[in-house]
């Protein structure tokens, strides 16, 4: 094809992390050989070797892709950045540090910046005002889900337990803590209260032994059997969790744009979310589930209400449905990477 171009996917993360950057890379890797071109994914690029050949590039996470950003710049190949949560919300919150610096060199020399949300694109201006021009919002999309694999719709007369799902790698960002402290103070038993027990099972990887080390011994304190940490699992097995949970508990600090949000948009699960930008830029600011940011009291009176009340069970699903139409678009995103490599193909 007469515009077919070769395009480099750079992601700090490798398969084996099972990262939402690797995931991503993938996705996008997906999209663009759909659109003709050749795509080149570039994991954990450390400098030492030449890049591989391109026509333009997209990286993945400022600070730590920076190393391929800095050859790119120097090969005078136009790239876009992708930006993450870590990247907006902690480095670039920092000025006068080696990090802050890091991004920004990044992010000046990129072509374009693309950010995962609305409120990451208006955070970005606001640090960097020169980049109003150059910033794109592409929401990272996944199909809808077949009906039969939606999340089963909690029915307290039914005798099936009421569970809940934390997805994320064990690190301090994603804050499990304040998702297993909501469950326990909402249900210290483990019971509803009629007396119908209730579940909750974290899967994740461990990307913080000291966090993991407080996951553990905080899950050793419930009641028994009442928490399962099921650790890392491969991208499918648990995204397939959504069809077994009524409810999924997105408790991080900070957030680009969780992919996990797009996946339960996916598959119906309805969320209770820290109130954050890169949720409220994904869900909405009228979404009804948000707690405040390692709240746990206010995360477990959420989750008795969804235990007590099928009315406000409801209103988070036609929420999550209603808001959430672009997470299940991947026509959509498709759509906006094309004009992206249409972007930076210009001269």
């Amino acid at each position: 094809m007469p515009n077919k171009l070769t395009v480099l996917i750079a992601s700090p993360f490798g398969q084996k992390t099972q990262t939402g950057n690797w995931q991503t890379a993938q996705r996008y890797a997906d999209h663009l050989k759909d659109l003709g071109h050749e795509v080149v994914v570039l994991s954990e690029y450390d400098g030492r070797q030449p890049l591989p050949a391109c026509d333009v590039a997209i990286v993945l996470h400022a600070r730590r892709s920076r190393e391929v950003a800095a050859g790119l710049a120097q090969a005078s190949k136009p790239f876009a950045v992708v930006l993450t949560g870590t990247d907006l919300y902690a480095d670039l919150q920092q000025p006068d540090t080696p990090a802050f610096e890091t991004c920004r060199q990044t992010i000046d020399e990129a072509h374009l910046v693309v950010s995962l949300q609305s409120r990451a694109a208006e955070e970005l201006v606001r640090i960097l005002p020169q980049t109003a021009q150059k910033r794109r919002v592409i929401a990272q999309a996944v199909p809808l889900a077949d009906p039969t694999d939606w999340a089963p719709v909690y029915l307290p007369a039914s005798g099936t337990a009421l569970t809940w799902l934390i997805s994320g790698h064990v690190r301090s960002e994603k804050d499990p803590l304040t998702g297993l402290a909501g469950f326990a103070l909402a249900f210290p038993s483990a019971c509803l209260t009629d007396g119908s027990p209730t579940h909750l099972s974290h899967v994740g990887g461990a990307r913080d032994p000291s966090a993991v080390e407080a996951l553990v011994a905080t899950a050793n304190q419930m009641p028994s059997g009442s928490v399962s940490l099921l650790g890392a699992r491969l991208h499918a097995e648990a995204v397939g969790l959504m069809r077994r949970h009524h409810c999924l508990i997105q408790p991080s600090r900070m957030e680009g744009g969780a992919l996990v949000i797009s996946e339960a948009a996916a598959h119906r699960l309805p969320v209770l979310a820290s109130r954050i930008d890169g949720h409220l830029g994904l869900l909405g600011e009228d979404y009804p589930g948000y707690f405040q940011v390692g709240d746990a009291t206010d995360l477990a009176r959420l989750m008795r209400q969804f235990a007590e009340s099928a009315a406000f069970r409801d209103e988070l699903r036609g929420a999550l449905i209603e808001n959430t139409q672009a997470l299940t678009s991947p026509a959509l995103e498709k759509s906006q990477l094309k004009s992206l490599i249409e972007r930076l193909r210009q001269p």
